[in-house]
């Protein structure tokens, strides 16, 4: 993780942090935030894509966490019945010249409202940044792994992400054809899910129960550009709670808006060389096994 909060990777050098804004002084683990309302200004020398990396506990139960770039809202992190740490990394589409990243929270130590998580302390703490990074995206290529934006990893289960948003997202960019990979699990009955590659759908797929796991694969051309694909849920209105094994998941985190066992980007298989012989041998032994079958049929008929 980055010694200081925030920070700039090194290979992002079109990018500077020019102000801050709700912050408590730098310690050796990263900041406390400073009341509900915490600010980066950022000076971008062009327009472009990038991502923040936020590493971050809410100390309170029942806290959430707003984040916005130029007053467009990317996400909300919500603990449940005990603080909650949180690692996710979000994307951003940056605008030559100031852009404003914004975390508003609804807690905070000195709000009178709420009981003090820390009494002894005279500041109004609200969120502790063990992160908080502006790097490049990591984009699923040919050769190289991606990420999945907007999916945090949930104390319980470990097998599974679970979406901050209704929207998570990925990146790809590669010279040949790829496939993606999908397995989701749904949150609520007759839930949607819409894929998309740079605004065109792709496949609609749904989960007419609450608990189902729908999953499949879809074909990607080659694209010498950067796309963004993504996976948006239906809305989820009116859920009632309900008593079966993903409460006991929400026990711990909340209600997600839906969960990934897998998301992966991962190139088109081409068969090779060695493969080909064997391939070829498989097609002669099945065609031959069907033949036998049959003649067999035909000599034991009367």
């Amino acid at each position: 993780m980055s010694p200081s909060v925030p920070s700039v990777t090194a290979n992002l050098n079109d990018i500077q942090v020019q102000q801050l804004s709700g912050f408590r002084g730098q310690e050796s683990w990263g900041r406390w935030t400073l009341g509900k309302v915490t600010s980066v200004e950022l000076k971008a020398a062009r327009a472009g894509q990038a991502e923040v990396r936020l590493n971050l506990d809410l100390p309170y139960a029942q806290q959430r966490l707003s984040v916005f770039l130029n007053g467009r809202k990317l996400t909300t992190l919500k603990t449940a019945h005990q603080p909650q740490n949180f690692d996710l990394a979000l994307p951003l589409s940056l605008v030559a010249g100031r852009n404003e990243l914004k975390l508003v929270t609804n807690k905070s130590n000195l709000d009178p409202r709420f009981r003090p998580f820390a009494p002894q302390d005279l500041s109004d703490m609200a969120v502790s940044l063990k992160q908080l990074e502006f790097a490049p995206l990591q984009i699923f290529t040919g050769t190289q792994p991606g990420r999945i934006y907007g999916a945090v990893q949930p104390p319980y289960p470990p097998t599974y992400q679970q979406a901050t948003g209704r929207q998570v997202d990925l990146f790809v960019q590669a010279a040949g054809p790829q496939v993606l990979t999908y397995r989701l699990l749904s949150s609520a009955d007759q839930q949607t899910f819409t894929l998309r590659l740079g605004g065109q759908t792709l496949r609609t797929v749904s989960a007419n129960r609450r608990g189902t796991l729908v999953s499949g694969q879809v074909p990607l051309g080659p694209s010498g550009e950067v796309q963004r694909l993504s996976v948006v849920s239906s809305p989820l209105e009116g859920q009632k709670p309900v008593d079966d094994s993903i409460a006991t998941i929400e026990k711990y985190t909340g209600a997600a808006t839906f969960y990934i066992q897998e998301l992966q980007v991962a190139p088109a298989h081409r068969w090779q060389k060695w493969e080909q012989p064997l391939a070829g041998l498989g097609v002669l032994l099945g065609l031959g096994l069907l033949l036998g079958l049959l003649f067999g049929q035909r000599r034991s008929t009367p």
